[in-house]
């Protein structure tokens, strides 16, 4: 019901916006947050977005959170021989899609908008051992966070802009998968899978700030 109030009321205050606006745009994200009961606070890696509209002049939202790749190695070496260790591969994919469902008509530079949002966290983890008694063991994450996010865009000439917006997060789901390759198990007992879901309360303040372009051929008044 919530969301059809949204969608209808999106529909009448809609707009097209004026002829310089662009249909396409790409921009760059910094992420700030915050936990109420901590003193500190930090701030994200940067993350490139981009973004479309549609024909009702709703923006579709396309962010890489996240692309990590790691490599590491740790032994033990005693008189030439290796007697521990592990190698660890990692692997850490995160994506975010926006759809802006809410414009406000009437502002010049300013576009407050409103719009559900989900990001998508995959993550594999695997340490093979460096020695022949021990077996190797992976590890799989998926998660999702589904949010309403609030925020508005503020136009700098044709062209530029800076986009601020808070996420509201209100759903978690987390599946997890673990693994150990030992040939004296039976494969279907080698093997454990766990998830679960979460309607969270945040004690965190998130924010996100961009820095963007706008670009392609501008999108005429309909």
């Amino acid at each position: 019901m919530a969301a059809l109030l949204i969608y209808c009321t999106s529909s009448l205050l809609a707009q097209p916006e004026s002829n310089e606006d662009y249909k396409y745009s790409a921009r760059i994200n910094i992420n700030y947050h915050k936990v109420w009961e901590e003193t500190g606070f930090s701030i994200g890696n940067l993350s490139p977005v981009f973004t479309f509209k549609n024909r009702k002049n709703h923006i579709h939202e396309f962010e890489l959170i996240k692309f990590d790749i790691d490599k590491t190695q740790d032994r033990t070496v005693r008189n030439g021989m290796v007697i521990s260790g592990i190698r660890e591969t990692s692997h850490h994919i995160a994506l975010r899609y926006q759809y802006d469902l809410l414009v406000l008509k009437g502002l010049k530079n300013f576009r407050p908008y409103v719009g559900p949002s989900i990001s998508l966290h995959f993550q594999w983890q695997n340490i093979e051992p460096l020695v022949t008694n021990s077996f190797t063991r992976k590890f799989f994450t998926y998660y999702n966070i589904l949010s309403v996010v609030t925020g508005t865009r503020y136009s700098i000439g044709k062209r530029l802009f800076v986009d601020l917006s808070i996420p509201i997060e209100f759903f978690a789901y987390r599946l997890e998968s673990t693994s150990i390759e030992n040939p004296f198990i039976p494969r279907d007992q080698q093997g454990n899978h766990t998830h679960e879901t979460d309607f969270p309360i945040s004690n965190e303040l998130k924010v996100r700030l961009g820095v963007g372009v706008k670009f392609g051929s501008p999108k005429p008044s309909e």
